[in-house]
């Protein structure tokens, strides 16, 4: 790793010299740099580097997955403890971030929560860090450009999620049967929207991409709790004592066996629960108003004529009606039409 960062560094480092040619002088082979470009440099390095380390992340991700059964985005914790990749991170750090699963008789590691973890980032400090990067990002990122509102139907949902692939699939999979439901439950449980940010969307999404989005644990510790902590490493006792667990596995009929109908809407709080404002319903909505506000307007015409009626016939039958009164006052400006 540290040969790959150097050759990284070695290389931009390259091209920003070559980028900097016709600033140097060509009777002197010494580059002398300026605080402000060396700041540049600094910068482009910064960003440009979690993409470079993001290529180990990729690697990792591949050796747990060809641990995984039926590509569940799931690693038994004795098959983890087992790779040749050496992973060992301990029980306790596992579970607070979310990545220990314990709903079936033998402990597994979810995979997209693994990654995210602080034991896979490079920090220095408690202000910056260079982790793996979330897959699920781009995801949710091309569901809200499509959607462009905090609710949608599950029909414009399956629509959208039906194109969608990510690196570990080859092209857009076809959803089952019970992600369906699933996702048509999620709407009745909010009278027929699905909240895209809430904790039911994100575990739909868990179940749909299961190495790309983590598992949501909203209750986890977050992982700027974790910096300073000691516990990522087992011991090598703890480790023995998985491998050689022999425990029989139960294995659920079907991945949506360990679903939980807890719900979290964090961006929602405080406003009304019912919130529709999918674009199909605000179509329908502004229609309706688009039509009351037409009949609105033939309903002020006839106001209008009747009015100029009656001020007509008053005049003729010799009445005399005030000059400014409020009667002869009407103003057609105002009226919509």
């Amino acid at each position: 790793f540290v040969v790959k960062a150097y050759g990284f560094s070695q290389d931009n480092i390259g091209n920003f010299v070559y980028e900097q040619i016709s600033q140097s002088s060509p009777f002197t082979d010494e580059r002398h740099f300026s605080f402000e470009e060396a700041a540049s440099l600094s910068d482009r390095l910064l960003n440009q580097y979690g993409r470079f380390q993001n290529e180990e992340c990729s690697e990792m991700k591949a050796s747990l997955m060809s641990l995984s059964t039926s590509e569940s985005g799931y690693v038994h914790l004795r098959d983890f403890y087992r790779s040749q990749d050496d992973f060992t991170e301990s029980v306790a750090y596992l579970s607070d971030i979310g990545a220990l699963d314990n709903s079936s008789s033998r402990p597994r590691v979810r995979i997209a929560n693994y990654m995210l973890g602080p034991s896979n980032c490079i920090s220095s400090s408690q202000y910056y860090a260079i982790c793996c990067l979330d897959e699920c990002k781009p995801l949710m990122a091309e569901i809200e450009g499509l959607v462009r509102a905090p609710v949608a139907t599950p029909t414009r949902l399956l629509r959208i999620l039906g194109n969608l692939s990510s690196s570990s699939m080859s092209g857009p999979g076809e959803l089952s049967k019970d992600l369906v439901g699933k996702l048509n439950a999620i709407a009745d449980h909010h009278d027929g929207q699905v909240p895209i940010h809430g904790r039911l969307f994100a575990q739909w999404m868990h179940f749909a991409f299961p190495n790309e989005c983590p598992y949501p644990q909203f209750h986890a510790k977050s992982q700027v709790e974790q910096w300073g902590d000691d516990h990522y490493h087992a011991s090598k006792e703890e480790i023995e004592e998985h491998i050689q667990s022999e425990m029989v596995d139960v294995v659920a009929s079907s991945p949506m066996a360990y679903w939980t109908d807890e719900e979290v809407l964090p961006l929602m709080e405080g406003r009304p629960s019912k919130l529709k404002l999918d674009p199909d319903s605000f179509a329908s909505t502004l229609g309706r108003g688009l039509a009351f506000l037409g009949v609105a307007s033939v309903v002020l015409r006839f106001a209008y004529s009747a009015i100029s009626d009656a001020l007509r016939a008053s005049r003729s039958s010799g009445s005399t009606v005030p000059r400014g009164s409020a009667r002869e006052k009407v103003d057609v400006a105002m009226l919509p039409f």
